[in-house]
């Protein structure tokens, strides 16, 4: 159960499976609704007990509808001229990608500690987003 007062009305929660990597992925997804909706499809087959060749995965997949603007931005770390930063990757304005609407945005990961990592990354940056979100309410006031 989440601490956090979502500011959003959901749909209702709803499970599926998916096939990852031939493995059978339970999942959960739901929407929320809001002047542009936003779909997420979350799951995992659990621990397996170490790296990705025991069949451990999680997924994690957002559908942006008709109204919810999107967009991409991917690069490898490494480069010709050597290692890059994350900094410098994040910055670099031809790695952008828009795409249209009705389009999905899928991560999947693979091993234990992966998996583990990746849901309290996704906790530690929405909580950082929600906090932005009312640093800025608060900065307009």
């Amino acid at each position: 159960m989440s601490k956090h007062k979502f500011h959003t009305e959901f749909e209702g929660k709803r499970q599926m499976n998916l096939m990852v990597d031939g493995e059978s992925v339970p999942c959960e997804t739901d929407s929320a609704m809001d002047i542009a909706d936003l779909t997420y499809v979350a799951g995992t087959n659990g621990l397996h007990g170490g790296d990705a060749g025991h069949g451990a995965r999680a997924v994690l997949t957002l559908f942006g509808h008709e109204g919810f603007c999107m967009g991409t931005r991917t690069s490898k770390l490494c480069s010709v001229a050597g290692i890059r930063s994350f900094e410098s990757m994040l910055r670099d304005a031809e790695n952008v990608e828009e795409i249209d609407t009705d389009i999905a945005v899928s991560i999947v990961v693979e091993g234990d500690s992966e998996i583990e990592c990746l849901a309290d990354v996704l906790i530690k940056a929405g909580e950082a987003l929600h906090r932005q979100i009312e640093e800025s309410k608060k900065a307009k006031v």
